[in-house]
């Protein structure tokens, strides 16, 4: 057992390489450090992330704040508006290749400058607000450097969350699909009725950890999924803007930016509806079973898979599942019912005085067994 949980344990590893990998890269592990050394390294390297991403957004701010109010022309903050949400979405190949084009365009800008003979200056990587004067020599050089670790630092944060997301989003839905194939084989070889409904209950617990699987990994993205939806839309308007009117049509950072915001938030729905239909077709693949061939428990413990997984997706506050009766017996109101006992005593003056109290009375009420008052005189 202990061995099938370490091959699990590794093949999950192998997985996440990618994203573990870029956490890594900004202090962050799920194993813990071997020594003190590296606890020391890791806790510098993740506060100086933090403290790195804190700044470059805040001078950023501050620099659309100072050219929104100094030009508030749509050509002169649009630009500002995308490259602040560049330093907030990511995703790997397009996005480490974004990055890569923007640590170095302000270098092949300045020898391309020289190449033509113009006097050429090394510019900056991002438009940011500094309180010292960023174009003295040494100013610039620290400037550069830390744009370019902000940069790739903020590659590496959403890069780590996206793939994390993802790779376990993908685990649901493939262990979800591996459920489908264990309930589809249900019943198909002889066995005892006991071994049937034990395999029916293996399959309910299963379905279970799923389901709160899926849960935590709701509870853990969902505030971060919403913040990069609602910035990829802003972002994509307007880098589509800065495309199509502002920038010249070889420029590449830009487009690669676009399709790493596109693929961001396809991925996202991708994964998302990927588990609601795994999850939907675990009725489907139980109705696919020799659930026919069990008996009476059997079927009502696939009953309670079915509608759990259906309850699961549709929210139970909304459409709850219910037994419906196969038949439905009449039913008498109370004063319906006096009134059959009245006739059934042959008591003719009080029936008279209770028709006469009870003008609204369906005098041709039946009850349970379909007998009416005619029937009773």
């Amino acid at each position: 057992m202990a061995t099938k949980v370490e091959e699990a344990r590794g093949e999950i590893n192998a997985t996440l390489s990618l994203c573990l990998f870029c956490m890594r890269w900004i202090g962050l592990s799920f194993d813990p450090p071997a020594n003190a050394r590296a606890y020391m390294r890791q806790k510098l390297m993740f506060i100086v992330s933090v403290c790195a991403i804190v700044y470059h957004v805040f001078s950023e701010i501050v620099y659309i704040g100072l050219t929104v109010s100094n030009s508030p022309r749509v050509e002169d903050v649009v630009p500002l508006f995308h490259t602040f949400g560049y330093g907030a979405l990511r995703y790997f190949a397009m996005n480490m290749g974004g990055v890569l084009f923007y640590n170095v365009t302000p270098i092949c800008v300045y020898f391309y400058e020289l190449w033509i003979g113009q006097n050429a200056k090394v510019g900056f990587v991002w438009v940011s607000w500094y309180p010292f004067d960023k174009y003295q020599p040494i100013n610039h050089i620290f400037v550069y450097i830390f744009e370019i670790f902000a940069g790739q630092t903020c590659v590496w944060i959403m890069l780590c969350t996206d793939l994390l997301f993802s790779g376990l989003a993908s685990h649901i839905a493939l262990l979800l699909r591996l459920l489908h194939s264990r309930l589809e084989t249900l019943a198909e070889t002889e066995k005892t009725n006991e071994e049937y409904y034990q395999e029916i209950i293996g399959n309910i617990k299963l379905h279970q950890r799923l389901i709160r699987y899926c849960n935590d990994l709701e509870e853990a993205f969902t505030i971060v999924n919403l913040v990069n939806v609602v910035l990829s839309s802003v972002n994509i308007c307007c880098v589509v803007f800065v495309i199509v009117l502002l920038e010249p049509f070889v420029a590449v950072s830009n487009k690669l930016f676009l399709g790493a915001a596109l693929i961001q938030i396809g991925m996202l729905c991708w994964y998302a509806d990927d588990i609601f239909h795994s999850n939907a077709e675990v009725a489907l693949a139980v109705y696919k079973s020799g659930w026919y061939r069990t008996d009476p428990r059997c079927r009502r413990a696939l009953i309670f898979l079915i509608r759990r997984s259906v309850q699961h997706l549709l929210n139970e506050e909304f459409i709850v599942l219910k037994p419906k009766d196969s038949v439905h017996l009449p039913m008498l109101l109370p004063y319906e019912a006096e009134f059959l006992r009245l006739v059934t005593e042959d008591n003719v003056s009080s029936v008279q005085t209770y028709l006469r109290e009870h003008p609204g009375l369906n005098v041709n009420c039946v009850n349970y067994q379909v007998k009416s008052t005619m029937l009773q005189t």
